[in-house]
């Protein structure tokens, strides 16, 4: 609660809320990413059907690297977003003069596709293992087959 109160303080009710919209925008192509590839990398793995929960595992991991390499240019515009400070006194690290979503991304496309992919190197491995647990956990827990 001291993390609400210190941000509203410094920041105001908006302050609370920044990020917002980058960060929906990274779920929305992430987990989009995650459920629609998942399926056909189901499909085309070359494993017997008896393999359900390896085959589970590899395309769960794929269909979230996939994600995560897409959705990183949200996820880094959301954290820059957050860490932007109004209050000159508690500022931390680099400020970036991003004004909201849209702006940021402009500002990383100007950048070129590098700049667009910064973090993209490490949310990949991150995310696809978790995926490849989720996926698992799920197929084993609910019988899924492939």
């Amino acid at each position: 609660w001291h993390c609400l109160y210190s941000v509203a303080k410094q920041e105001g009710l908006r302050g609370l809320q920044k990020g917002l919209v980058s960060g929906g925008l990274y779920q929305v192509a992430m987990n989009g990413c995650r459920l629609t590839l998942h399926e056909p990398f189901q499909q085309i793995m070359p494993f017997p059907e008896d393999y359900v929960g390896l085959t589970a595992c590899i395309a769960g991991a794929a269909s979230g690297a996939v994600g995560a390499f897409f959705a990183s240019p949200f996820y880094l515009v959301k954290t820059r977003l957050q860490s932007k400070s109004s209050a000159g006194a508690s500022s931390v690290g680099h400020q970036h003069n991003i004004k909201g979503t849209w702006d940021g991304l402009k500002q990383l496309a100007r950048g070129g596709p590098f700049a667009i992919l910064q973090g993209a190197s490490g949310a990949v491995p991150r995310v696809a293992v978790g995926s490849a647990a989720q996926v698992v956990s799920h197929t084993s827990n609910f019988g899924m087959q492939s």
